[in-house]
């Protein structure tokens, strides 16, 4: 179940199916959970597209490096964090899982990611 009102998108960006992002989020939060720690999870969505091409789970928050690899030329990388204040525990179906969704537009051929245009959002899971 998902909380029924998300943030909206950044304008720029505005073509990406966000619902299917943050589907795919839970999906992959689920599936993973149990073998795998995962702190992040980083889509790359190329200019124009509405889906990503790929995605990398990483267990710590050390994501520039991903984003350089992951992103080609002007292209959004999405990523979504995990809240380190919630917890997941499998076997209660009242835990609150949220993820902060981080939007940044890589503009092409730059390297300065800590200039991008960046929108935060926050979504829960439960």
């Amino acid at each position: 179940m998902v909380v029924d009102e998300y943030p909206e998108p950044a304008k720029f960006i505005s073509r990406v199916d966000f619902h299917e992002l943050r589907e795919s989020v839970k999906s992959i939060w689920r599936k993973r959970l149990h073998t795998d720690q995962i702190k992040t999870i980083i889509f790359a969505i190329p200019n124009g597209q509405e889906t990503p091409t790929d995605y990398q789970i990483l267990s710590d928050g050390n994501h520039i490096n991903v984003i350089k690899s992951l992103s080609p030329a002007h292209s959004q990388c999405v990523f979504y964090e995990l809240e380190s204040g919630y917890q997941k525990n499998g076997t209660s179906a009242s835990d609150i899982t949220m993820f902060n969704e981080f939007i940044i537009d890589i503009p092409e051929k730059s390297n300065a990611f800590d200039q991008c245009p960046i929108t935060l959002n926050s979504v829960v899971f439960c």
